[in-house]
């Protein structure tokens, strides 16, 4: 029915929203999601970046780190599974991300909300790195996340 309102090409994505507790039935499987389905008016929208605090326990677990400001921070990883022949299996800044059988993963939605821009995988590495987006771990076996 969604399709046949908004058209089938606007649909976007859709999120399964995981309870907290399921509600048990006696006589079918208990619900233990909501499904959200979300479409555009058009392929012409504006998508503005939802913003919910996190849970502090959450918080406490995994964000360990502080940046120069004293922000905390989750580190994660600019590389994806699996080694590539092409500019992303490419060393940057002295690091070969095939020798961990591994290659550069940019953030395309992190370039984007930032305006950041590259012509290579290596430009759009410094980019990041110049907006302060990139984490040097200390350890010189980590990669920069």
């Amino acid at each position: 029915m969604l399709d046949q309102i908004f058209g089938e090409n606007n649909f976007q994505s859709e999120i399964a929203w995981k309870r907290t507790h399921a509600h048990g039935s006696a006589k079918r499987w208990a619900p233990i999601h909501d499904s959200i389905f979300f479409y555009t008016g058009s392929k012409e929208y504006t998508w503005t970046y939802p913003t919910v605090p996190h849970d502090p326990g959450y918080v406490r677990k995994h964000f360990k780190s502080l940046d120069e400001k004293g922000r905390l921070f989750q580190p994660i990883t600019l590389t994806g599974s699996g080694t590539r022949n092409g500019e992303s299996g490419k060393p940057w800044r002295g690091v070969d991300p095939t020798k961990v059988g591994r290659h550069w993963g940019i953030p395309g939605e992190v370039m984007e909300r930032y305006g950041l821009k590259g012509e290579t995988v290596q430009d759009r590495l410094d980019a990041l790195d110049s907006a302060g987006l990139v984490y040097w771990p200390r350890m010189p076996t980590e990669h920069p996340g």
